[in-house]
């Protein structure tokens, strides 16, 4: 408990004072061990059967885009791949 120091100056500046009768608490707090569960993935194993490894493929859209517009739909046939696993077919 504390006990504050006014004397009715105010420009006095006010300090706790610790009332010696009432004895001092501590609060003890016990901290838990935290588990977190980490899945383990292996790059490019596939998410679904987790057998086959995902391959990149293109798409007929990206094909044609790529032929059509040559220099700049080779981009587009970058960017429009498709990963395909080799165990359960799964497109990502």
């Amino acid at each position: 408990m504390e006990v504050w120091n006014n004397s009715g100056n105010p420009e006095e500046k006010t300090r706790p004072v610790m009332d010696p009768t009432v004895p001092a608490q501590a609060h003890i707090q016990h901290a838990q061990p935290t588990r977190i569960a980490v899945p383990t993935m292996v790059e490019g194993a596939c998410p679904s059967c987790r057998v086959g490894v995902l391959q990149s493929e293109f798409t007929c859209c990206g094909i044609c885009l790529g032929i059509c517009f040559f220099p700049i739909g080779l981009l587009c046939c970058w960017a429009m791949r498709e990963k395909v696993c080799t165990s359960c077919q799964a497109h990502y």
